[in-house]
């Protein structure tokens, strides 16, 4: 038996390689298959435990990169850094020509100050001319009370004053009525005037790319003056050499719906790892290029990783805890069922089982059997 042993363990350790080298298969390594299971391969008792299924991806260690892109359209201007500079969170990286834009804005924020000026100045002026109006009404009304108590109701001086105060009365209302049609006016055309600075402002904003970041220019798109610049395409990359993340060739956006979870193994060791998500905008010009796509992932506990550090990604498909399980090889198939041979007391008896999820070392098995049965393997 010693020589099925090693050579069971040699196809084992063949079939990890080449699943690792690949980059595609189910999983073939399950913590709960111990090596006392294989001592006597002739027969293995039915255990309780987890069972995956897998897949595999060649993976490496390395700074995170982002893609930026102009959030605004218009000709290119020029790229302020080189590939390999070192840049700092805010700084400008590649711009837009913006001369115009420029011109808007200026001419906007004069429009804006003046409109405001004009306004204020306007105001100061109706506010004196109400006080000396209000002023001359009080004192017509004075004089027209006066002479009402002294009983000159009858005069032509009276009528005279009374004329004067609703002359003075009528004075301030037109007044008060020029500061609301002012305020109205102004209010009216300020909101426009910000709104369209605003626009100017965004598109400004737009036409600069800046460093999101502390980082070293990864990337740089070939790019030339005045060549028409659209928001889907990324002229500039920058690696953060603080956050290291792992690497692979994607499986794909479709089999990443699959996806239960991700670990990145390396130097013996297991690192839970979470999928970054991509910008659209990348997905979409990776997808109209025969280049190969990559996924990157973030490493819980990455202190101890070095950038170039190589590994294995592990995407777990399929997941089946607290289960009974079997050896594959001590599976059987033919007239449409699965079965195995259980020993009963040392005598073989075929027992029909139902299989669920199953990876190249062990099946789940849903009926048929119990934890501690014990079956037979295949010669």
């Amino acid at each position: 038996m010693k020589t099925k042993l090693v050579r069971v363990l040699f196809l084992m350790t063949a079939m990890s390689l080449s699943l690792a080298a690949c980059g595609k298969s189910e999983e073939v390594i399950i913590t709960e298959l111990s090596e006392s299971d294989l001592d006597k391969p002739e027969k293995v008792a039915v255990k309780r435990g987890t069972v995956t299924v897998s897949d595999y991806k060649t993976a490496w260690v390395e700074p995170y990169i982002e893609q930026l892109y102009f959030e605004g359209e218009g000709n290119f201007a020029e790229f302020k850094v080189s590939l390999g500079d070192t840049v700092s969170k805010g700084d400008v990286l590649a711009t837009i020509n913006t001369e115009g834009l420029r011109e808007q804005a200026d001419s906007l924020n004069k429009e804006i100050k003046d409109l405001t000026e004009g306004y204020e100045y306007e105001v100061k002026n109706l506010n004196y001319d109400l006080e000396i109006a209000n002023l001359r009404l009080k004192d017509a009304q004075k004089r027209v009370k006066f002479m009402s108590e002294n009983g000159e109701k009858e005069s032509g001086e009276f009528y005279a004053a009374c004329v004067e105060a609703g002359n003075y009365d009528s004075e301030v209302r037109r007044i008060e009525l020029k500061l609301r049609q002012a305020k109205e006016r102004y209010d009216l055309k300020l909101p426009e005037l910000k709104r369209n600075l605003s626009q100017v402002n965004s598109k400004l904003n737009k036409s600069t790319i800046k460093a999101p970041f502390d980082g070293v220019v990864a990337a740089v798109a070939d790019a030339r003056a005045g060549e028409y610049v659209t928001k889907d395409k990324y002229y500039i990359a920058i690696a953060d050499e603080t956050r290291l993340v792992a690497r692979c060739e994607s499986i794909g956006t479709v089999a990443q719906r699959n996806v239960i979870r991700t670990e990145l193994l390396l130097n013996g060791a297991v690192y839970e790892t979470e999928l970054i998500p991509r910008d659209e905008r990348y997905l979409k010009e990776m997808r109209n290029t025969d280049e190969v796509k990559y996924d990157e992932f973030t490493i819980e506990g990455a202190d101890n990783l070095s950038f170039g550090d190589n590994g294995v990604l592990r995407y777990i498909t399929r997941e089946k805890e607290d289960c009974i399980y079997i050896p594959t090889n001590t599976l059987r198939f033919g007239g449409g069922i699965s079965y195995v041979y259980k020993d009963m007391g040392g005598k073989h008896e075929k027992c029909e089982v139902t299989v669920g999820i199953k990876n190249e070392l062990v099946a789940e098995i849903t009926a048929g059997l119990e934890e501690g049965d014990v079956v037979y393997v295949q010669e």
